[in-house]
């Protein structure tokens, strides 16, 4: 006759993997640096280009706002707190300004998960909600305390306020005035970040 399976243990869900100490050290440690150190001056290209793209008239070719964008990286970082001298390009290649663009936004991202936690889609993903413009209200000046909502996935399903502190409130500043210099050129003024409901639908880590 045939053989009986051997019965197997039962099956456990999977968890995602921690990360190590030293790895999770490597990732804090950049994410610093992105932002304090190279943050303000990424943030600075990316409105100088947007007013170069906004307010340079229809005889601006784009390869104008290139040379300008190029031009004006090397003054930058010629006063410091840039990665690099230079770069080659606006968006083709691994050292353009694009690439260090996304960089930041990655090391945003990833101090923001570090310390809260959330799952990605919460914090920015393809889904209708993530982190959005206006999700960071002050709720004391002295002491200077923050809070920040999320929406939950699991449970609530829904928005939720937690306490913020001052690495997740100067994250969220830069994020917030990239997704400014980001937005579409056609896109209206902002008057402010703390409306809640009109803010919702400005999800901060989409250009």
């Amino acid at each position: 006759g045939q053989e009986k399976a051997e019965p197997q243990p039962p099956s456990t869900p999977t968890q995602t993997p921690n990360l190590g100490v030293d790895a999770y050290f490597r990732l804090f440690s950049n994410a610093l640096k992105w932002i304090y150190d190279y943050g303000p001056r990424i943030a600075e290209l990316t409105e100088y280009s947007r007013d170069v793209v906004v307010h340079g008239g229809p005889k601006t070719s784009n390869l104008d706002v290139r040379r300008k964008i190029l031009s004006r990286y090397e003054e930058l970082a010629r006063e410091g707190g840039l990665p690099a001298n230079r770069i080659d390009s606006v968006n083709k290649t691994s050292s353009s300004w694009l690439a260090l663009v996304k960089n930041l936004y990655f090391a945003l991202f990833a101090m923001i998960g570090m310390n809260h936690g959330r799952r990605p889609n919460e914090i920015g993903g393809n889904k209708p909600y993530g982190m959005y413009y206006g999700c960071l209200k002050q709720i004391s000046v002295e002491p200077n305390e923050h809070q920040i909502e999320f929406y939950v996935e699991k449970g609530p399903q829904d928005y939720r306020w937690f306490p913020a502190n001052a690495l997740v409130s100067d994250t969220v500043a830069l994020l917030e005035r990239l997704h400014l210099a980001m937005r579409h050129v056609d896109a209206p003024e902002v008057a402010s970040a703390g409306n809640a409901g009109v803010g919702r639908s400005r999800v901060a880590f989409r250009f």
